[in-house]
């Protein structure tokens, strides 16, 4: 169980035995499991315009790996980056060793990258009963989970209006029945145009932000029901328009960073999910210690007592830095990459390494794309041919 994706992909070849009982969900969960608890260095997917990268960052020194460029990404785009005429490759969700990546503006695509499996779908064209000739102006942002009780993957598609009165549609996507659900769901509230991050994973539910960013809600996947998640208890840090407040998960605990643009950035943690009284303030990032204008706790490092940070630096378009921040001495140290003479990305996501099947269901487990019609034909055509390959090969 200690041994790393790729040592275990090799073993598959030994024989079909073996093969299913790697290929088994439960092995894989184990599998997952157990490296979550092991004392691997943290996997980073960090991206500049459409060229990704994995870099491990060692949780007990200031280390970093070098940048290896990822070239086998789906559509990977060899063509360098325009950034005047294209829109740079996204990251809209890490889950449980798969990510959701937006290659292009009209695709989202769920990839392992240990195992390099993909899958695609069509994309799900919303028709609303009684619908006008003219529709009333919306945006869409999507969130992933994955939904312990089922063992499923979902994703989940928000549709926002800028007629406050029609506030947000849900549709949900399972990967066990590989289509979408028929349940249109309506909620009263609506989600930011430019949800920065997306809807983010915990606890087998997505949290997000309201537009005011008054209001923590949340989305459990197994019964696809909608809850407020209340803040801490005399603390109106909330409510309080002077924070930008950002979603994110940090040492395994559902927490919010508050920023004072300009004074300083408080991080609360709540410490047991669900339990009000939990919430606590972990750490502050005054503004003299790092020129940010945002930023996201990623883990703990150095045994517990120092972050590491993406910060987006201020008077920066887009620029992020990996950060390792000690508290107590109020001292930050921008991490360097090996190999790399510029230390800033477009952002940057911890993932972790799984088994994970990302093209074929797996015990009632799938992944997808979103493609269109032409491509997904390209796809299955592909698909056919490297089955033929293969049958060829065993006769």
């Amino acid at each position: 169980m200690r041994l790393p994706v790729k040592s275990i992909l090799r073993f598959k070849c030994v024989c079909k035995s073996w093969r299913r009982l790697l290929d088994d969900i439960n092995f894989c969960k184990r599998h997952c499991d157990a490296q979550k608890k092991s004392n691997n260095p943290i996997k980073i997917l960090a991206c500049k315009g459409n060229v990704l990268y994995s870099i491990d960052a060692y949780k007990y020194n200031s280390i970093l790996s070098g940048a290896v460029e990822i070239v086998d990404y789906p559509f990977y785009n060899k063509k360098k980056y325009n950034k005047k005429y294209e829109a740079a490759l996204g990251i809209l969700g890490s889950c449980s060793g798969l990510v959701c990546i937006r290659p292009q503006p009209n695709l989202i695509c769920f990839w392992n990258p240990s195992t390099k499996q993909h899958k695609i779908v069509h994309k799900l064209q919303l028709v609303h009963e009684n619908q006008q000739p003219q529709t009333p102006l919306s945006w869409c942002i999507y969130g992933f989970g994955y939904d312990p009780k089922t063992q499923d993957y979902k994703l989940v598609m928000f549709e926002s209006f800028i007629d406050r009165t029609r506030g947000t549609q849900i549709k949900v996507y399972s990967l066990a029945s590989n289509s979408w659900g028929t349940a249109l769901h309506n909620i009263p509230y609506r989600i930011p145009c430019r949800s920065q991050p997306t809807p983010l994973y915990f606890n087998g539910a997505l949290h997000w932000l309201t537009d005011e960013s008054k209001v923590l809600i949340s989305f459990d996947l197994g019964d696809e029901t909608i809850r407020e998640v209340r803040g801490p208890i005399g603390n109106n840090f909330i409510n309080d328009n002077s924070y930008r407040k950002y979603v994110d998960v940090l040492g395994g605990c559902l927490c919010i960073t508050c920023i004072i643009p300009g004074v300083r950035g408080d991080v609360w943690v709540m410490k047991e999910y669900g339990v009000t009284e939990s919430w606590s303030k972990e750490f502050t990032v005054p503004q003299r210690a790092i020129n940010f204008a945002h930023f996201r706790p990623l883990e703990y490092v150095r045994n517990g007592e120092q972050f590491l940070l993406s910060v987006r630096l201020r008077n920066t378009s887009s620029s992020n830095v990996l950060v390792c921040y000690n508290p107590k001495r109020n001292r930050a140290e921008t991490l360097k990459i090996h190999n790399s003479t510029d230390p800033k990305w477009l952002f940057a996501y911890i993932y972790e390494e799984s088994l994970f099947s990302a093209c074929c269901k797996q015990n009632s487990v799938g992944i997808l794309h979103f493609l269109e019609d032409d491509l997904v034909k390209q796809e299955e055509a592909l698909m056919s041919k490297h089955d033929h390959k293969r049958r060829k090969i065993a006769s």
